[in-house]
């Protein structure tokens, strides 16, 4: 029964994690003009995204991402499926000390490691196919 939770689970949260970092990768490299106003600033930037590959093929990847979720709630409890969302939150964490270099603290680890405590915790609970169910 794992392997069906983590077919449906594991597949939309990794193509959305890795969709916001090559996202945050690519915004990385944005650079700004100075903006007259705060529309043209936003203005500037959806041009920057909309023409730039990187961060289409990203958007995509967070959208594709958001779908599949769609396809893990119609097989399970909500009760049950939404706390695993939570493990974008720790890949992100992980991810953004380790692959983008940014400084995370001891604070946001002892988080990260809280959450994964309490998704054992959830995982080994009993929990039944969502009413919907498909196959």
């Amino acid at each position: 029964m794992i392997k069906k939770c983590l077919k449906y689970i594991a597949p939309p949260i990794l193509l959305t994690s890795l969709g916001e970092f090559i996202l945050k990768a690519s915004i990385n490299s944005y650079q700004a003009p100075t903006p007259s106003t705060p529309m043209s600033s936003y203005l500037n930037l959806a041009a920057y995204v909309f023409s730039n590959p990187i961060t289409i093929l990203s958007l995509i990847m967070v959208i594709t991402g958001g779908i599949l979720w769609l396809g893990a709630m119609s097989k399970f409890e909500l009760s049950f499926l939404y706390p695993f969302l939570s493990t974008n939150l720790m890949l992100i964490v992980i991810g953004s000390h380790v692959i983008l270099g940014e400084e995370v603290n001891l604070y946001r680890y002892i988080g990260v490691m809280l959450i994964m405590t309490g998704l054992v915790i959830i995982s080994k609970s009993p929990y039944k196919a969502s009413a919907n169910k498909t196959n």
